[in-house]
């Protein structure tokens, strides 16, 4: 791991403030480091999020530390962001459960563009989390992409259908891309 802090430091001053599209795509000490440098982005419209596991890594998971993170660092950081972004774009390649993120997670205002690409038997333990954070941002919604793809063997219907009965659940809802 080699240390950001004075190229993170050097680039918001320089630039951040004038970014009008940010991804980070990183581990989650990647995105810790990235959130602790104190990013100025006011002016960014699309934001996008992509995650990871550590690789290197032999220690367990700790779904406490990854809830928390989520829930005290992420969820802050998108919030300040949230008046801004228009498109936003979330995709996981981790065995992290995002749901913490997105039942915390404030409408976003301006949001006319979202796509979600993670692995729904992982990602999204607490599916009514997202379900939610979609009702409450569907107001603005013009284009929504989701691709949750369960992992593990292909077209195994148990790994399936909870994605279909969640769907049918969330497009029949009234409220939801109202």
């Amino acid at each position: 791991s080699c240390n950001l802090k004075p190229l993170w430091h050097a680039a918001w001053s320089t630039f951040g403030p004038k970014l009008k599209r940010v991804a980070i795509c990183a581990n989650l000490a990647g995105h810790q480091d990235l959130i602790n440098s104190n990013p100025c982005l006011s002016s960014v419209q699309r934001f996008e999020l992509e995650f990871s596991d550590d690789l290197r890594s032999k220690a367990p998971r700790d779904r406490t530390a990854e809830d928390a993170f989520l829930k005290d660092d992420l969820v802050p950081f998108v919030n300040r962001l949230g008046p801004y972004i228009k498109t936003f774009k979330i995709r996981s390649w981790s065995k992290m459960d995002l749901s913490p993120f997105f039942r915390f997670l404030d409408p976003l205002p301006q949001l006319e563009e979202i796509l979600v690409r993670i692995p729904f038997n992982q990602s999204l333990l607490d599916p009514p989390a997202f379900t939610d954070f979609i009702i409450a941002s569907s107001a603005t919604l013009k284009d929504v992409a989701l691709r949750l793809t369960p992992t593990g063997l292909a077209l195994d219907p148990t790994q399936e259908q909870p994605v279909l009965d969640w769907m049918q659940s969330t497009l029949s809802d009234t409220r939801c891309f109202a």
